[in-house]
């Protein structure tokens, strides 16, 4: 698996290949990071828009003390 690290960022795009797509994005302090990759079973040559998916990362979190844990989960989900 291959890893990617944004820091201190804005407005960032990650072209994944579908060799990549397993591929995993650390967001530290960083606003507007979208995933871009290949639909499931597009070969990623295309140039049409409709042959991708474009994800946003979360950018806020819900924070939970559960027991002696902390549990977080996404609250939002970018566009």
């Amino acid at each position: 698996m291959k890893t990617v690290t944004i820091e201190n960022s804005s407005e960032v795009k990650v072209y994944l290949t579908n060799s990549t797509r397993d591929s995993t994005v650390n967001t530290i302090c960083s606003r507007s990071v979208f995933v871009v990759a290949p639909k499931v079973g597009k070969d990623g040559t295309s140039a049409e828009e409709a042959d991708w998916v474009k994800i946003g990362c979360p950018e806020i979190y819900q924070n939970n003390l559960k027991g002696d844990e902390m549990v977080s989960k996404a609250a939002e989900i970018i566009d």
